[in-house]
């Protein structure tokens, strides 16, 4: 399972491993059994049949994703409980560089409504604005990553947990899918195609034509729940993210700003501190 973190290469791992011929993987950006507590209280089976359809007798190995699940402490107990013998991916990018694509995000499917230099303010409630608590999750809270570790450690052991930099992965995602496959157990001389970036943010040609995407991928949204009921299972979400890529401009965002990345830095340094003494990794390069 891969657990996480937002923003940080999730969709491609998913991509890249979901190739090999021994590994079935979902359609679907996210898989949300465990995360979503509708999901879950319908139960496993019509999870597994809504995610991954008919069982390929071939492929023995299954890899799921959801990007957001390290930072559920309800959600890692659940999967614990299931499947107490799971191996956890956990791909982690610089926090600051992080908590500004998850923004960007944001701002290209037009759910906020302020600049990122305002962030500041907004955590600190002047002049009476403030981030609604899911902003400061996405933004803030996701990027701490220690806390988020630190219980994921409460229920699995160290060695069924593989944390992997996204930096590190971006420079060589061969190198990090054939390492993860002989991890798993299976044949890892396999190449899947590791030069396509999935789920990538870039600047979208309309933002109208992002909020209207946004309502067929989230979950729980009206007309989500519509199209449900009107066509086959994982096709809204197929669809959806057809939609997403016609969607994109190509262009990037703009850099962000020396002070909110000197802010950030601040923020986060703690926390990075406490993730090196958990994980034993090198995060010199996060500066």
């Amino acid at each position: 399972m891969i657990i996480g973190a937002q923003k940080s290469g999730t969709t491609s791992l998913l991509r890249y491993l979901g190739e090999h011929p021994q590994i079935e993987s979902h359609k679907a950006n996210e898989f949300s059994y465990f995360y979503s507590d509708e999901e879950y209280e319908s139960g496993w089976a019509k999870a597994e049949e809504y995610y991954f359809g008919k069982k390929n007798s071939d492929k023995n190995f299954v890899v799921a994703k959801h990007a957001n699940l390290y930072s559920s402490a309800k959600a890692i107990e659940r999967l614990y409980e299931q499947f107490p013998q799971c191996k956890l991916v956990l791909l982690l990018r610089n926090p600051v560089s992080r908590s500004y694509s998850s923004y960007l995000m944001e701002k290209m499917y037009d759910r906020v409504d302020y600049e990122f230099d305002e962030l500041p303010e907004l955590l600190e409630k002047k002049d009476g604005r403030q981030l609604e608590s899911w902003q400061e999750e996405a933004f803030i809270g996701f990027s701490k990553y220690d806390e988020h570790l630190e219980n994921v450690f409460r229920f699995f052991k160290k060695e069924q947990v593989k944390v992997i930099l996204f930096e590190d992965f971006s420079s060589h995602p061969l190198s990090h899918c054939r390492n993860l496959f002989y991890w798993m157990g299976v044949e890892n001389d396999f190449f899947p195609r590791v030069r396509t970036v999935h789920n990538e943010t870039t600047m979208v040609r309309s933002r109208m034509m992002s909020r209207m995407i946004r309502n067929i991928m989230v979950d729980n949204s009206v007309l989500k729940s519509a199209l449900k009921k009107i066509l086959p299972n994982r096709t809204a979400s197929q669809i959806g993210q057809k939609l997403r890529e016609a969607n994109r401009s190509g262009k990037s965002f703009p850099k962000m700003s020396p002070e909110m990345e000197n802010y950030l830095n601040k923020l986060f340094h703690p926390h990075k501190q406490r993730l090196q003494d958990l994980t034993g990794l090198d995060l010199s390069a996060w500066k």
